[in-house]
Order: C-alpha cells, then structure tokens, then sequence
C-alpha cells in the first residue's frame, strides 16, 4: 500500500486488510488470486450508521410451533397437528436464519 503525500497510518486491522490514515479509509482483499483496494477519503463521508437487527418474533414463534408439534407426537389419531406444527416452525426457523445472516 502505498501513502499519498504527508498521509499518516493511524490504525490497521485485520492483518492490514482495513487501514485507517488520517485521509482516507482502505480495504484490501483478494478473489481467486487477484489483489482489489478500495479506498474512500474521509472528507466524502457524511455519516456512519451500524444498525443491528435481529428480529426475534420469528424465532419465538419458531421455538412455540416445534413446543406444540413435541406436545402432539404421542397423539397418533391426528398427525395432521403434529406435520403442521412441525412445517411452520421450521418455516419460522428458516425466516429467522434468512432474516439474521440477510440471505
């Protein structure tokens, strides 16, 4: 990496892959053996938001309709409960993992 005229490294991380000068903010990775930089100066940057979501409604109803299908195994007169149960809290399951990694 190369430093622009009386730029200063102030901190890198993540074995130099992100590196913070007092101009500007650089990433470098590498694809299939290919080298990428990407560099913003901080003079373009107006403002920074983490947002952390994770929407736990979708695994509660998860962990409510798997409750509901184990309450209804020994109930062989009707499977229909118990397949439905199970279908929707995975259902459920599956949202909540799509909904956390942003699938």
């Amino acid at each position: 990496m190369y430093l622009l005229p009386d730029e200063k490294e102030l901190i890198s991380s993540n074995g130099d892959k992100i590196i913070l000068t007092d101009h500007r903010i650089i990433m470098n990775y590498r694809v299939w053996g290919k080298a990428y930089q990407i560099a913003i100066f901080l003079e373009d940057i107006s403002s920074v938001e983490n947002l952390y979501r994770n929407n736990l409604y979708y695994l509660g109803s998860a962990l409510f309709c798997l409750f509901i299908a184990i309450l209804n195994m020994s109930n062989f007169s009707t499977p229909a409960y118990l397949y439905f149960s199970l279908f929707i809290g995975t259902l459920f399951l599956i949202l909540w993992i799509k909904h956390l990694y942003k699938l």
